[in-house]
């Protein structure tokens, strides 16, 4: 009775666990290996990927990414993207052509309905879009509105003759209506700062008429600030004018974008709390929140202490992470891997000694021919005085063994495997994403990170860091 009723507690924390999963499988035909697929959350404030995947030899590929919520996310591959709807506990599968994809995808199983009713949306859009009069800027204000207006309806009566086809659910249905509504607000918001040009009359401004229109448009904002991200560009654009004559009074002229924004903000009473934390976010991952930007730690002082929201503040602390690796000082996280023989192997195995560990992976554009004369360099310069920690990122443990024989030949280096490759522990302790490999950071003999993540060329940063410890010293 006991072990039955441990069997039934075991089942009810898989169910329970399998809730916060989608599982995600396909087929692409004409697939690169080089080129990846990436899952991003709308609503996040990192805009952070939450998978990053590729296809085999077949053209096959599966995941089980965590999600916080169900709602719309952003599927990418090889510069191309599409949105795509997922429910936890979904279970779905995609087949399309890699030249298309996925742009042009079919979707079966869970989410079979949501998102062939987003695809053919998505594709009647696009073709719509493009088919527009150029010369509406030029237009009279009440041509232009009713050529809106036109768009409005012609775009919401292919909604209602698509939702009748697929059968989608409502929230769907209502964020691509919505998503549409802030296309058209930015479309009128470009009018209004660009008709005045366009006819030579830079007197020019907006009727009462125009402005209800605009307002015709708006909708739930705390809902449109969080899964729309065009809606939060449509509220920057709409406070361009006002943040560029502010920008214009500061004395201080070194400041980040940021923090003249946060600045800029306090003074605008009409703006609630939760959209300025979404609008901070957005301005501090877009402009400053960057590789080598001289204000990271400015930026960061402000928006921890500007912005309220719990949640943006955890999400920038991840995108923090991503640009900059774990602060210099902190105690390097102790995972486990397994080196080419199967064998776990803690990181802590490596204390006693500096370490430098490098991630990479073999889908990386010429990893091979700018990694491998680094860590010679490495290897050569520091002899075994210095533990060279090889960790790769690879989709599978066979692509591991062949990699790391043909890169690392030779070498004096510890070469390990991250399982589950970039959706593994050791990428998310260590915030690596696909736009940092190959990157690298030094360890000291105490286990702790004595260097900012070094990204690319990673010979001479990684010198530099080295030089500074105490041991080894540099062989000259």
């Amino acid at each position: 009775m006991k072990k039955y009723l441990l069997l039934v507690l075991f089942a009810i924390l898989m169910v329970s666990c399998s809730k916060n999963e989608v599982q995600i499988s396909g087929t692409l035909k004409n697939a690169s290996p080089l080129d990846r697929i990436e899952l991003i959350n709308v609503s996040s404030a990192s805009s952070l990927p939450i998978m990053n995947i590729g296809v085999d030899a077949k053209g096959n590929f599966s995941a089980t990414p965590k999600i916080e919520e169900g709602g719309i996310y952003l599927i990418t591959y090889a510069r191309q993207m599409n949105f795509i709807y997922l429910k936890k506990g979904d279970n779905i599968k995609i087949t399309a052509d890699a030249t298309e994809f996925p742009r042009k995808m079919k979707i079966l199983g869970d989410g079979e309905k949501n998102n062939e009713f987003l695809t053919q949306m998505q594709s009647y859009i696009e073709d719509y879009m493009s088919k527009i009069d150029m010369q509406l800027m030029s237009k009279s204000e009440k041509e232009f509105i009713a050529a809106v207006k036109k768009i409005q309806t012609d775009v919401d009566k292919k909604i209602e003759e698509v939702k009748s086809k697929t059968k989608p659910d409502s929230e769907v249905v209502e964020w691509k209506s919505s998503e549409m509504k802030v296309t058209l607000l930015m479309i009128t918001e470009q009018y209004a700062a660009m008709h005045g040009a366009a006819t030579g009359n830079p007197s020019f401004k907006p009727s009462a008429e125009f402005t209800k229109y605009q307002d015709s448009l708006k909708g739930d904002e705390k809902k449109w600030i969080k899964t729309l991200p065009t809606y939060r560009s449509f509220l920057l654009i709409k406070n361009q004018e006002g943040f560029t004559n502010f920008m214009n009074t500061l004395q201080n002229k070194e400041i980040s974008t940021t923090e003249a924004f946060v600045k800029y903000l306090e003074g605008k009473k009409d703006i609630d709390q939760y959209t300025k934390d979404h609008l901070i976010a957005f301005v501090a991952t877009q402009y400053d929140l960057q590789p080598q930007h001289p204000r990271i730690k400015q930026v960061m002082e402000v928006v921890n202490k500007s912005i309220k929201d719990s949640q943006i503040k955890k999400e920038l602390e991840k995108v923090k992470l991503a640009i900059q690796g774990i602060e210099v000082g902190q105690k390097a996280p102790s995972v486990d891997l397994v080196n080419n023989k199967g064998e776990k192997v803690s990181l802590s195995k490596y204390e006693g000694k500096p370490s430098v560990l490098v991630f990479y992976a073999s889908w990386n554009p010429y990893v091979s021919e700018s990694l491998t004369p680094s860590v010679k360099q490495l290897a050569t310069q520091y002899g075994g005085k210095v533990n060279l920690v090889m960790i790769n990122l690879d989709d599978t443990e066979d692509q591991f063994k062949k990699t790391e024989a043909a890169m690392f030949k030779g070498l004096k280096v510890e070469s390990l495997y991250a399982k589950n490759g970039m959706n593994s522990e050791v990428a998310d302790k260590f915030g690596i994403y696909g736009f940092k490999l190959p990157s690298a950071v030094v360890i000291d003999k105490d286990g702790k990170v004595a260097s900012p993540v070094a990204i690319g060329n990673i010979d001479m940063q990684i010198v530099d860091a080295l030089n500074k410890l105490s041991q080894p010293t540099a062989k000259k």
